[in-house]
C-alpha cells in the first residue's frame, strides 16, 4: 500500500485530505495557485481546496478525490506526489 506522510485517508478509503498552516494570507494565495498551477499542468484538479482564517491562523486543506469513480484515481496520487 502505499504510504503518504501528512496525508489522512477518510474511513471509506475513497479521499485522501491533507492540511497545511501558513503565515499570512498571502502566504496561503500563493500556496493556492502553485496548487492551481500543477493541477492545470496535470488536467486533474482537486476534489476541493477550503481556506480558513480562525484566531490569526492561516489553513489550506485539499481533498483530492474522483467523483465520476466514486473514489480515488491515478490522478489524484499523481497530484499528492507533485
Amino acid at each position: 500500500m502505499l504510504q503518504v506522510p501528512e496525508w489522512s485517508l477518510s474511513e471509506c478509503s475513497s479521499f485522501l485530505e491533507r492540511s497545511w498552516d501558513s503565515q499570512s494570507f498571502q502566504s496561503s494565495i500563493e500556496f493556492l495557485q502553485r496548487i492551481s498551477t500543477a493541477s492545470l499542468n496535470q488536467g486533474h484538479s482537486p476534489k476541493s481546496v477550503k481556506y480558513e482564517n480562525m484566531k490569526g491562523m492561516h489553513k489550506t486543506t485539499i481533498v483530492l478525490h474522483t467523483t465520476r469513480l466514486g473514489g480515488l484515481s491515478y490522478a489524484d496520487v499523481r497530484n499528492l506526489l507533485s
